[in-house]
C-alpha cells in the first residue's frame, strides 16, 4: 500500500499542476469568468460582515419597552435574515459555481462554449446583487418604520418599495436572472461532464 501510495502521488501533483491544465483553466472565458466570480465572493464576505455588524446594531436601537416581542420580531426579522443572504448568495454561491467550473475540467469535462460561460455567470450575479438590494431595502424600510411608531404591519408591507405592484415587479426582475443564470450554468457544467474529453494526464502522456 505504501508503495502504491508513492507511485501514484506524483501522478496526482503532475495533473494538477500540469502547464496544459493550467492553460485551460485560466485562459479565455474560463480565467474571465473565474476571476469575476472569485471577486464577487470576496467582496460578498466582506458585505456579508458589516451587514450582520450593521444590523445587529440597528436591531438594538428598537427595543422591547417601545414595541413588544412579538411585533418586535417582526420588525426586525428581515434584518436578522439579511446578512445570512448576503453570504449565501454573494459569496458561497459564486465561490461554488468556480469550484464546480474548475474541477469539472479537472475531471476531464468538455470545454464549454465561450459565449455562454461568462453570459450565464454574469447573468446570475446581476440577478444575485439586485435580489440582495431589494432584501436590504425592505429590511430597513420595515425596521426604520417600525421604529418610529408604526404597528400595521400589513401597511408598512404596502408601503415596502413604494407600493405592491411595484415590488412584485422588481422582484420578478431580480429573481429570474438569478434563477435562470444559476441553473443555465449549472446545466452547463453538468453538460459538459457527459461529453469528456481527453484528460490532463492523458494529454502529456502520463496513462
Amino acid at each position: 500500500m505504501a508503495a502504491l501510495v508513492k507511485e501514484t502521488t506524483p501522478l496526482v501533483e503532475q495533473e494538477i499542476s500540469s502547464p496544459l491544465l493550467v492553460h485551460q483553466i485560466a485562459s479565455g472565458p474560463y480565467k474571465s469568468t473565474l476571476r469575476v466570480l472569485v471577486l464577487t465572493a470576496c467582496v460578498g464576505v466582506f458585505i456579508g460582515i458589516f451587514a450582520g455588524l450593521l444590523t445587529t446594531e440597528i436591531r438594538l436601537t428598537i427595543p422591547y419597552s417601545k414595541i413588544p416581542p412579538g411585533m418586535h420580531l417582526e420588525a426586525v426579522l428581515h434584518l436578522e435574515i439579511l446578512h445570512g443572504h448576503i453570504i449565501t448568495v454573494l459569496a458561497i454561491l459564486p465561490i461554488t459555481m468556480a469550484g464546480m467550473l474548475t474541477f469539472a475540467r479537472m475531471a476531464g469535462g468538455s470545454e464549454i462554449a465561450s459565449k455562454f460561460l461568462p453570459r450565464f455567470a454574469m447573468l446570475y450575479l446581476i440577478g444575485a446583487w439586485l435580489s440582495m438590494a431589494i432584501m436590504a431595502t425592505r429590511a430597513f424600510q420595515v425596521a426604520y418604520l417600525a421604529k418610529n411608531g408604526a404597528t400595521d404591519f400589513d401597511a408598512i408591507d404596502e408601503k415596502v418599495l413604494f407600493s405592491a405592484p411595484l415590488r412584485t415587479f422588481v422582484y420578478i426582475c431580480a429573481h429570474i436572472p438569478l434563477t435562470g443564470g444559476l441553473v443555465s450554468f449549472v446545466v452547463l457544467v453538468a453538460a459538459s461532464l457527459w461529453t469528456p474529453k481527453q484528460s490532463s494526464l492523458e494529454s502529456v502522456g502520463l496513462r
